[in-house]
């Protein structure tokens, strides 16, 4: 595995080369690692906003995120931009792409993350031109399992390999961010932030552990905490109560941040 903080050097000419995929996912090229069923391959998602406030962290870039990181990053290098220019438009085109990215603007604004930053929307965050966020994974390269997006498990404290890269980028992104507040989306996540709470990287108070994950296949347990579905119309899946605790703990926590912002 590099030890480099930064692989965009190192995978540009296979960028500029244009033998970015194959018939069933990324080109072996882009592979940085492997262990056992489990692979790991490059897209550029190295860019670190350092003044960001506030930080999202998702598990790990899924094929669609890394197809638009790598494509995205490949027009800006043909285009003339600077590998710096490119690694950071990249990133901020293809983080939380998809339709995960309409659930998280409503999530973050539902709950006044708009108001704290001062902007009419957080959909204004993806703005190429936005410094206010920075976006990342505990798994800062796309990871996956079979071949397919890696979704939680095995868990990354049962694979040396995970957890090496864990500690080799992400926390070495924590580092960089001390003043940011943290928003782990998912199970993962959450319990990698909570590791770094213990150890002391952030302060219990910047991290926010309350919100729902922004994927498709979570919509319903979305729509309740938003206040569009009501509890009688929930499946039993649905742990509403969880959920009520969770949008009043997130609410208050937003209140916070805004009172001690002014």
């Amino acid at each position: 595995m590099d030890n480099s903080s930064s692989l965009f050097d190192r995978y540009a000419p296979i960028l500029r080369s244009g033998s970015l995929f194959n018939s069933t996912g990324l080109a072996q090229e882009l592979r940085i690692a492997q262990e056992g069923d489990i692979e790991t391959y490059y897209a550029p998602f190295d860019h670190v906003e350092r003044d960001a406030r506030l930080v999202l962290v998702g598990i790990t870039p899924g094929l669609t995120q890394a197809r638009n990181a790598l494509l995205e990053a490949q027009r800006q290098l043909s285009l003339g931009a600077s590998p710096a220019m490119a690694e950071r438009l990249a990133k901020t085109a293809a983080s939380f792409s998809g339709s995960m990215r309409n659930n998280l603007v409503r999530l973050l604004d539902f709950i006044g993350v708009h108001e704290w930053l001062g902007v009419d929307s957080t959909d204004q965050v993806f703005n190429p031109d936005s410094r206010l966020v920075h976006y990342t994974s505990v798994l800062r390269y796309p990871v996956f399992l079979r071949g397919q997006n890696y979704n939680g498990q095995p868990a990354p404290d049962k694979s040396p390999l995970l957890q090496a890269q864990i500690e080799q980028w992400f926390a070495s992104e924590v580092d960089q961010l001390r003043q940011a507040v943290f928003i782990p989306l998912g199970s993962i996540p959450q319990q990698v932030m909570a590791g770094m709470v213990d150890s002391e990287r952030v302060a219990r108070t910047q991290v926010l552990q309350s919100l729902p994950h922004p994927s498709g296949a979570n919509a319903e347990r979305i729509a309740y905490f938003l206040g569009t579905k009501s509890a009688d119309k929930c499946s039993s899946k649905c742990n509403t109560r969880r959920l009520d605790m969770l949008r009043e703990q997130a609410l208050q926590q937003v209140r916070e941040l805004i009172a001690s912002s002014r």
